[in-house]
């Protein structure tokens, strides 16, 4: 059975019918109007009660506008009517963001009347900083139209290059999903090909990377910034201390990593361990159907919380997953919301693969925090940083992990534990090498444009302080490739993704409720994660905590020794 061609595509009539219906362009106009207003409500005397309705109005539409256009470009790249439509949209936001700096500009100083609208009391002070780091009005207004041409722009062309470069032998998103091929020939080809147009388009990669980091560089000072990584603090609601202690965990759990690697390649009896190996599929020939990996994730969640089950139901039933893999179609997987419609959506390409099974359940996990946040009603409530956001996900990863594990025995459950300990390499290794990387390519970038070779040398190196002597020959275009690094809004888009695992392992560790999970997730906004989980009695500032994450890895590290 061909499992790719079972996989569902998605429904998103209820978000809107169609690019030229009514309901579509009325949000548009209500959008652009909505702008008019709060700008004009901010220019007069105005109460907090006044303005707030307009607020979340605006942002509840703004979602629906955003992902819906980028949910028709995700599933048909070269669709020009969507594309057309995306950037109609794209530049009615600029202008809604535009007014909702103002607006967080106009309440610097007017803390004292947060406590009139106590349920957006941690949001209002929140937006209280982000009013303080701005440029003038017009600067803002300015620089909010030309990013879409810039890097807005340059984030688009990387995607768009990730989804359309190809050679005889695929497009890299297909040369991409031949990494898990049990057949090394096949992984080593498929590899070499995706390095060979990596770096043929090497030039084209690294204006892109440089343009927006370059910008970022800028901007973020102009707007009193120290520089991306402050933002980035700010953005992941941490503290510096926390994320330092983040970083050291990540580094005591490394060398963990070992045996794993060693048993990986003793299994693949090869001499040395090279990057096409990193992923390749020791299922020993598994794979699933779609309907399976449904009963598989929902049995999962249903297990834990009957809430996670009925999400997952309700993602299933109603129309809310493309996992259809079709030629065009974008390659990655991801979760999108639509604040408005109260309805999210689910990206991934399922190839019937023990991964993409567990990518199901990962963007589920965000789906199910999009329905905790949708309870709160009000649009500016409901979004998170992604530091919590990526807890969800990997929280239901863990729970999937779990509820298999229980299930399954001989060479499958083998199998399950070498795909997990994979993927906590992936985070804990690898992500670990993409912020060296950030950290110092941002470095040089202070000091001029980074040519394609030194970028590639600053990525080497990075992975040589994580993968070591473990792997051969490292990958030196992972920055071309991965869209991560790409975007201006969120830079340093690496370490989110490990303070969730950690986060997650270390609440699995305790054996944390379903009722407590939730309540954890319903509690944004707040001033910051250590604050909102503090009065929970989880204390991130200290290591003993961020102990319990490392721990757990390094437990299903032993279960997988133990069971070779």
């Amino acid at each position: 059975m061909d499992n790719t061609l079972s996989a569902p595509r998605w429904d998103l009539s209820s978000i809107y019918p169609s690019l030229s219906s009514r309901a579509f362009k009325k949000d548009k106009k209500r959008l652009s109007d909505l702008s008019d207003s709060l700008k004009a409500m901010l220019d007069s005397s105005f109460t907090l009660g006044e303005v707030l309705p307009l607020v979340d109005e605006g942002c509840a539409i703004a979602s629906n506008l955003s992902s819906y256009t980028l949910a028709l470009v995700s599933v048909s790249p070269e669709d020009d009517e969507a594309l057309i439509e995306s950037d109609r949209v794209d530049q009615i936001i600029s202008s809604w963001d535009s007014a909702l700096l103002i607006f967080k500009s106009k309440i610097v100083g007017r803390k004292g009347e947060f406590s009139s609208c106590p349920e957006y009391s941690a949001l209002l002070y929140r937006a209280s900083i982000e009013g303080k780091h701005k440029m003038g009005k017009d600067e803002e207004e300015l620089f909010s139209r030309l990013s879409l041409y810039s890097s807005g722009a340059f984030s688009s062309l990387q995607d768009a290059l990730s989804g359309s470069l190809e050679s005889a032998k695929g497009t890299l998103s297909s040369l991409r999903l031949l990494s898990s091929s049990p057949d090394r020939n096949v992984r080593k080809e498929a590899y070499e090909e995706e390095i060979r147009i990596l770096r043929e388009n090497r030039i084209t990669f690294a204006y892109a990377l440089n343009s927006i980091k370059g910008e970022s560089l800028y901007v973020d000072k102009k707007r009193g910034w120290k520089d991306p990584y402050e933002k980035s603090l700010f953005n992941s609601a941490l503290r510096k201390g926390t994320l330092n202690l983040l970083i050291s965990a990540l580094e005591e759990a490394v060398p963990l990593f070992g045996s794993y690697f060693e048993a990986r390649r003793k299994l693949l009896h090869v001499d040395k361990l090279e990057w096409y190996d990193l992923h390749a599929n020791l299922e020993d020939g598994r794979t699933y159907t779609f309907e399976e990996a449904e009963e598989i994730v929902t049995g999962a969640f249903s297990s834990y919380s009957d809430a996670m089950g009925a999400l997952a139901k309700r993602a299933f039933s109603s129309g809310w997953i493309d996992g259809e893999v079709r030629k065009g179609k974008a390659s990655g997987a991801y979760d999108t919301e639509f604040l408005k419609s109260g309805e999210s959506r689910v990206f991934l390409n399922f190839d019937g693969s023990l991964d993409s099974v567990f990518t199901l359940a990962h963007e589920l996990g965000h789906a199910y925090h999009d329905q905790v946040a949708f309870k709160k009603g009000k649009a500016s409530l409901m979004r998170y940083p992604m530091t919590f956001a990526e807890t969800a996900s990997s929280y239901a990863e863990a729970l999937l992990f779990e509820y298999m594990l229980e299930n399954t025995s001989g060479k499958e459950r083998i199998a399950l534990l070498f795909y997990y300990a994979s993927s906590l390499s992936d985070i804990v290794v690898d992500i670990l090498s993409r912020y060296y990387f950030e950290l110092e390519f941002f470095k040089k970038r202070g000091n001029g444009f980074v040519s394609p070779e030194s970028i590639s040398r600053i990525m080497k190196d990075a992975q040589e302080r994580t993968y070591g002597d473990e792997v051969g020959e490292k990958h030196a275009y992972m920055w071309a490739v991965k869209s991560h690094y790409y975007s201006f809004e969120e830079p340093f888009y690496n370490y989110p993704y490990a303070f969730g695992l950690l986060l997650a392992l270390s609440l699995r560790y305790i054996k944390l409720g379903a009722d407590e999970y939730e309540g954890i997730l319903s509690s944004w906004p707040e001033k910051d994660l250590e604050t909102l989980l503090g009065k929970k009695g989880l204390f991130i500032t200290t290591y003993d905590f961020w102990h319990r994450g490392v721990a757990l890895i390094e437990k299903v590290l032993k279960e997988l020794s133990d069971a070779l």
